[in-house]
């Protein structure tokens, strides 16, 4: 059953979600999944999302933008094939390093 106020459109048949009593959230109750990969937008450059929170990896193809910082990860060695602009931890030389298109630098 899919409720909706007056005048709004649905363009799902079938949505696997649940409605909190006080309708402050929706639970997924399936895998949110598009119909055609890479072909629709979650939020828009006006109407963004606040927080997200992952468990688990995130697998983006495509660059990440940030107004503020970003963590990255942490990592036993240092990776085989890097690209320009990689940073990354290397928690057994216990330094920051990145990539420069040319050679692994040690940052800071």
């Amino acid at each position: 059953m899919v409720l909706v106020n007056p005048g709004e459109e649905i363009l799902a048949a079938h949505i696997n979600a649940k409605l909190d009593a006080d309708g402050s959230n929706i639970k997924a109750t399936a895998n949110f999944i598009p119909e055609t990969g890479s072909s629709y937008d979650l939020g828009l450059t006006g109407t963004r999302w606040k927080d997200l929170f992952l468990s688990g990896n995130a697998n983006v193809t495509g660059n990440i933008t940030t107004g503020a910082s970003l963590f990255l990860g942490v990592v036993s060695s240092d990776p085989g094939s890097p690209s320009e602009g990689e940073m990354w931890y290397n928690s057994t030389d216990k330094q920051f390093k990145g990539y420069n298109g040319t050679s692994t630098v040690i940052i800071g």
